[in-house]
C-alpha cells in the first residue's frame, strides 16, 4: 500500500491481517484494526515531536522492527488502547545504551496509553520508552498483561514523573546497566505501580541495579521478589 495521504478518513481501511508500515514517517491509514490484526512498523521511526502521522489509533497487535532506525523515535500514541500485544523487536540499538529507543507517546501526549495484552521487548537490540524526555508533562502506560524485556525498558521522565501501571508480572532478562531505569532529574520520580489483584512478580538479573525508579504496591496486590531483588523505602512514597 502506497499511501500519499488519501486514506485519512476514519475506517477508510479495514485491517484483518497484517499492515506493514515501511515509511520513515507516515501517514498511516486511519483504519479499523480488527481482532487479530497486526500493525507492523518496519521503516525508521520518525523523530518528529508528534510521532508517526496518524499514529494515534486504537490497534489490536502492534510490532516495531526497525533495523534502520537512527536515534530516538516516537510512535505517536496518545490516549489509545492496544487490544492485543505490543512487541518491540528491533530499534537498531545493540549496545543497549537507550540511544536508539522508540517512545510510545508524542512529546505533547498527556492521556494514558492502555495495553490490554502483553508488552514484549523481545531482543537485545530493542529499546522502548514510555515518555519522550519532556520536562513539561508526565506520560503513562497501563499494561494489563505481563511485561518481558530482553532489551531496554526506559521510563525517561527527565524532570517529570512518568508512570508504568502493571497488572501482571515484570520480568527483566537483560543484565545491562540501562536495561530497566528511569531518567528523571528528580530522584525516584519515575514510578512503577503494581496494581493487580493477587500476587505479582518482579524478576531481574542479579547484577542489574535498578536506578532512579520508585516502586509502589497498591492495595490488593502482593509483590513477590526473588532473592536477588531488594527494594528500599525511599521515605517519599505517595499515599
Amino acid at each position: 500500500l502506497v499511501n500519499t495521504g488519501g486514506l485519512t478518513t476514519v475506517d477508510t481501511a479495514v485491517v484483518n491481517g497484517t499492515y506493514e508500515h515501511n515509511a520513515t514517517t507516515g501517514p498511516m491509514p486511519l483504519a479499523k484494526w480488527n481482532t487479530g490484526s497486526l500493525c507492523l512498523v518496519t521503516g525508521s521511526v520518525t523523530t518528529a515531536a508528534a510521532g508517526i502521522l496518524n499514529g494515534s489509533q486504537d490497534f489490536f497487535n502492534y510490532k516495531v522492527d526497525c533495523t534502520g532506525q537512527v536515534g530516538a523515535g516516537r510512535l505517536g500514541f496518545n490516549g489509545n488502547t492496544i487490544a492485543g500485544n505490543l512487541i518491540i523487536h528491533n530499534t537498531n540499538d545493540p549496545t543497549g545504551a537507550a540511544d536508539n529507543f522508540v517512545a510510545l507517546a508524542p512529546k505533547s501526549g498527556t492521556v494514558p496509553i492502555v495495553l490490554l495484552g502483553d508488552l514484549l521487548i523481545d531482543s537485545t537490540a530493542a529499546d522502548m520508552s514510555i515518555g519522550t524526555g519532556s520536562t513539561v508533562i508526565s506520560q503513562t502506560l497501563i499494561v494489563h498483561g505481563n511485561i518481558t524485556s530482553k532489551g531496554v525498558l526506559y521510563l525517561n521522565g527527565s524532570g517529570v514523573s512518568n508512570k508504568l501501571f502493571a497488572y501482571g508480572g515484570i520480568a527483566i532478562e537483560n543484565s545491562g546497566a540501562n536495561s530497566f531505569r528511569g531518567h528523571s532529574s528528580a530522584p525516584n520520580a519515575d514510578t512503577v505501580f503494581f496494581v493487580g489483584s493477587g500476587t505479582q512478580s518482579l524478576t531481574k538479573p542479579v547484577s542489574l541495579t535498578l536506578d532512579n525508579l520508585q516502586f509502589v504496591v497498591r492495595g490488593g496486590s502482593t509483590l513477590l521478589l526473588d532473592d536477588t531483588t531488594e527494594i528500599k523505602d525511599s521515605g517519599s512514597l505517595p499515599g
